[in-house]
């Protein structure tokens, strides 16, 4: 399902609940960079331009896009340093064989600050390249909708994975060219299993996985089973409660995004096992000392110390125990995360190649997005980024570079399914995010109802019929009448 802002107003609401902005001033700061209408961008070229190493025949033939000034370029700071220098290597080399000037630098950390204030001003990067702000940036109309583009790699890559479409594709329109993913998986201590005589290929659903890791726990050693934190605004705690709660056949909304429906049965189910799991007595044993306390680093800093058997975490677990030479690395087994007893879920996290209808150069900014959608750029970046870089165009994910690299680590192989799992599991599930959504999320609304219900503040239906009407509150304001 495509996610569905309903209509573009609300700019205020909407960037404020993104990036924490309060005050008048620096909303209406926002309001004044988005409120002029853009010129239309002119058209893309029809085919990939010519680069060193990757460029077709076909695309060496067409002219390059005129550029004004340096090109400006914003990058993710991720993990994997290597990969983050190929990406600069990348697009500094492409500019200079097209004799431009270009100026590359990873994104700052508070980069929707400086974007706001960059709308304001008209001093924008031309290529930015990120995750989660697209939403947002597409709900302050500061972008433009690549959909030729994308329909034009497409032809020629496959069709983007569902994990992509969700994050990317709003009303039926892309605005942003998708560029790469990575994974979220179920982190297991093989060894330990082993020494029980078991595998986590046979226990898939909530239940098995909550009971095996009973089963193996030894506080003694010190050695506890269950690695994940029920603390609210930690990261870990909410990719627990969303997955719970999806997984049962609870969501924030509909299908459409639109209209609120947290307070349901399948929700309630949900937030009943989770208090089960941390507060009946029968688990108390594979729960790790301090896990009500957890901060979002810690279940990462007891896998990685060999205390805890199970967790849920991104794939930069893995790189870290890889590249730390951690002594539990050759012991990790990452799977998918448990079944539920409705639905069952995997994602992960998609980037997209962005561009501002303020850019300075945006064809110039198409041109250098297409280019790393190229097969030698794509799977460059898959070798060097171990694990944390996969295609999002379906014919590059089952191309011989990708599908051979996969089978390189069996747990590559698991992350290259966990996130081009149909599901395309996201926030926003069973729609994409849309602006009432992320400011539900920003609010950590479904993991403080887990918490509160865990630490026993009201009944479970009581406290889903609260978040419920907060969300509800929060849908009006954005326009989504309830």
């Amino acid at each position: 399902m495509q996610g569905n802002f309903g209509t573009r107003a609300t700019r205020r609401r909407f960037l404020g609940s993104i990036i924490g902005v309060s005050g008048v001033a620096a909303a209406g700061a926002l309001l004044a960079a988005c409120g002029g209408a853009a010129p239309e961008p002119t058209a893309a070229p029809k085919a990939a331009a010519p680069a060193a190493g990757g460029a077709t025949p076909q695309a060496a033939a067409k002219p390059a896009a005129a550029a004004t000034g340096k090109i400006i370029v914003w990058q993710p700071d991720l993990f994997t340093k290597s990969a983050n220098e190929l990406a600069k290597q990348q697009v500094t080399d492409y500019a200079t064989q097209k004799g431009w000037q270009i100026d590359v630098s990873l994104n700052p950390t508070d980069v929707m600050a400086k974007l706001m204030a960059g709308l304001e001003s008209g001093d924008v990067p031309d290529l930015y390249q990120s995750s989660t702000e697209l939403p947002a940036l597409y709900g302050s109309d500061a972008l433009i909708d690549v959909s030729s583009v994308v329909s034009e790699l497409a032809g020629t890559n496959g069709a983007p994975v569902k994990l992509a479409e969700r994050g990317g594709n709003f009303k039926g329109k892309w605005w942003g060219v998708p560029w790469f993913m990575y994974a979220d998986a179920f982190f297991v201590r093989k060894d330990v299993l082993d020494k029980a005589n078991v595998k986590i290929e046979d226990y898939k659903t909530f239940d098995q996985r909550r009971d095996l890791a009973l089963q193996v726990s030894d506080p003694a050693k010190p050695l506890w089973g269950w690695g994940m934190t029920p603390k609210a605004a930690t990261g870990d705690g909410d990719i627990l409660a969303r997955h719970v709660i999806n997984s049962f056949g609870g969501s924030i909304s509909d299908e459409s995004g639109e209209k609120v429906v947290f307070n349901s049965p399948d929700t309630v189910e949900a937030i009943k096992w989770l208090v089960d799991t941390y507060t009946n007595p029968k688990y108390a044993k594979m729960l790790p000392d301090g896990i009500f306390g957890w901060s979002g680093s810690s279940n990462n800093e007891n896998f990685l110390g060999g205390k805890i058997v199970f967790t849920q975490n991104a794939s930069s677990l893995y790189w870290a125990a890889k590249n730390q030479k951690n002594e539990y690395f050759d012991k990790m087994q990452l799977v998918a995360f448990p079944k539920g007893p409705k639905v069952e879920l995997m994602g992960g996290y998609p980037y997209y190649c962005m561009v501002f209808k303020k850019a300075k150069n945006r064809d110039a900014a198409i041109e250098l997005a297409k280019f790393q959608a190229q097969d030698k750029q794509v799977f460059d970046r898959v070798k060097i980024a171990e694990g944390q870089s996969w295609p999002v165009y379906q014919k590059q994910v089952d191309a011989p570079d990708n599908q051979n690299f996969a089978k390189s680590d069996p747990n590559y192989a698991a992350l290259l399914a966990n996130c081009t799992h149909p599901s395309g599991w996201a926030i926003g599930w069973p729609s994409g995010p849309n602006a009432a959504i992320s400011a539900v999320h920003t609010q950590n609304l479904p993991d403080k109802c887990m918490e509160d219900a865990v630490n026993k503040k009201d009944t479970p239906e009581n406290l889903v019929k609260q978040y419920h009407q907060r969300m509800v509150e929060i849908f009006n304001s954005f326009g989504f009448k309830q």
